[in-house]
């Protein structure tokens, strides 16, 4: 529950962030400075992509054993970034919930 809690809060946070800078800066400024990238840049794009396939792997091998789709939790997370694994996260049931549901049931003598 503390864990929802904190991926609910962080989801929050993230767009007040994003929208703030949209609101500053404005959306062409963020794909602008792709153009021509800085070798920091590009490190740091090195670490968010491989950060954001790490979390891409570890929902779709979730999602598969809780019986759920991962898709629309990784499109959220290719187009705004670290929103989609913050509510799959907030949004997920724990495995023994999920696997009490779909135990069999012994057929009624």
């Amino acid at each position: 529950m503390k864990l929802k809690l904190a991926a609910f809060l962080a989801a929050d946070v993230f767009l007040l962030i994003s929208g703030y800078a949209i609101y500053k800066s404005g959306l062409a400024t963020g794909l602008t400075i792709m153009t021509s990238p800085e070798p920091w840049e590009l490190q740091m794009m090195a670490d968010i992509v491989i950060g954001f396939s790490f979390a891409i792997a570890w929902m779709v091998q979730d999602a598969k054993k809780l019986g759920r789709s991962a898709t629309p939790f990784i499109v959220l997370t290719l187009l705004t970034g670290g929103l989609g694994p913050l509510l799959y996260v907030a949004t997920r049931k724990s495995a023994a919930k999920t696997a009490d549901r779909y135990q069999e049931k012994p057929a009624p003598a």
